[in-house]
């Protein structure tokens, strides 16, 4: 069954590391593709992506416009993480590299809740509480526009005062944003990195 899925999408496995061992390499992705966008629009269509995190560089903000693939990566990530965890061969270069975590926590897309008395913004918050709450240094964490559905300048530093908790507890972390001030956070903060996508 994993050979079957594996041929259609060029999958492979790839090697684990443990996440904060000294001896440990960086975590790598390289050409690596959605499952359902192969499936649903072909390989050659699907945009491939690439990244490098390790442990003197643990976060990522990406930042870029509408349309410009930043929750596609973050799902790609987040779904091959998964993947390979289950033992299931990942459409991305047979030279991937993926830290052995023991959570993914992942704030995606909107949560609001009329019956829940929840808007778009106190969603967010409740996830991101649990998410802080809970993750450690092997964990990954995902998040999708954060500090969206408030004000600019206060999601931009509530985003900031978030992305500073990883920095201090080592975990993984992959944040987009619309923010520019978070970009020049992530050129700055110790431990992250900056990436930009871009509508083509």
């Amino acid at each position: 069954a994993k050979c079957g899925c594996a041929c259609p999408i060029d999958a492979a496995f790839p090697t684990f590391y443990v996440h904060l061992d000294p001896n440990a390499s960086s975590s790598v992705l390289h050409d690596a593709r959605h499952p359902f966008c192969i499936g649903n629009i072909g390989r050659d269509k699907t945009i491939p992506l690439s990244m490098t995190l390790d442990d003197e560089k643990r976060i990522l903000v990406l930042t870029g416009p509408n349309a410009g693939g930043k929750t596609v990566l973050v799902k790609t990530v987040g779904i091959l993480l998964l993947m390979s965890h289950s033992g299931i061969p990942i459409p991305a270069m047979p030279d991937a590299i993926l830290p052995s975590v023991d959570g993914l926590y992942v704030d995606i897309g909107d949560a609001q809740s009329i019956a829940d008395d929840l808007s778009t913004f106190s969603s967010h918050i409740r996830s991101l509480k649990e998410i802080i709450e809970q993750a450690n240094e092997y964990s990954v964490v995902l998040l999708d526009e954060i500090g969206s559905g408030t004000a600019p300048e206060e999601g931009g530093a509530l985003a900031e005062s978030i992305l500073e908790h990883p920095t201090k507890n080592a975990g993984f972390t992959i944040a987009t944003t619309h923010y520019g001030r978070l970009a020049a956070f992530a050129e700055t903060c110790e431990g992250a990195i900056h990436g930009a996508s871009e509508f083509s």
